[in-house]
């Protein structure tokens, strides 16, 4: 997995966002971050086919909500997700939250479809502990992944230790607090110590 890609949340599904995906590849990033809810699968499933870049470079990640259903949600909505982007397998599935009375069920269903190979890896979006505990109580297999909130204003202690006990993987989104950190007092002081921008001790 890419140590820095593009988030699509809030990307609009307009021809603006398919160039926006094709700039990205053109500037170097390989991982795109969608979900089925943000209704933009298909802008960057565009772009990303425009950018002629090998789909083995890219690492696509989506997502899934499971608030109506368990097995039958799960596999629509892959199905939709693979037809809006484009290919014909994914990266990184995630459960978007865990959100419903169908959690459990839904991620056995990324795990069969894991094993069929049509997702490389099964990850969950804005798990906490109690969650994750949940799925290693069940016995099956923790996720790769937990994507989470992530940066010096929002530290979440307790889930990132959690992770690293378990080897889950964590996938920060908003590490640039949606620009606000980019112009926090304390930010740019250390961005002038250390001679680089904020963006970057953001990202450190």
């Amino acid at each position: 997995m890419p140590f820095i890609g593009l988030g699509l949340y809030q990307a609009d599904a307009n021809p603006w966002t398919v160039q926006l995906v094709k700039l990205a590849v053109k500037e170097g990033y390989r991982l795109f971050d969608t979900a089925q809810i943000y209704g933009n699968e298909y802008e960057t499933g565009k772009g990303l086919k425009a950018s002629r870049i090998p789909r083995q470079q890219l690492f696509i990640t989506t997502k899934v909500y499971t608030t109506a259903g368990g097995r039958s949600q799960v596999l629509r909505s892959f199905g939709e997700s693979l037809h809006q982007l484009m290919v014909d397998y994914i990266d990184l599935y995630l459960i978007h939250a865990p959100q419903g009375g169908h959690v459990l069920e839904a991620y056995h269903t990324l795990l069969e479809l894991q094993s069929q190979g049509r997702i490389h890896s099964v990850g969950v979006s804005n798990f906490d502990v109690q969650h994750l505990e949940a799925i290693r109580r069940s016995g099956r297999p923790l996720p790769a992944v937990n994507r989470i909130e992530l940066h010096q204003f929002t530290q979440q202690r307790p889930i990132v230790d959690y992770c690293r006990r378990y080897g889950i993987a964590l996938m920060a989104y908003s590490p640039l607090t949606r620009g606000s950190a980019l112009n926090d007092p304390f930010i740019i002081q250390l961005a002038s110590k250390y001679r680089c921008t904020p963006a970057q001790i953001s990202l450190r």
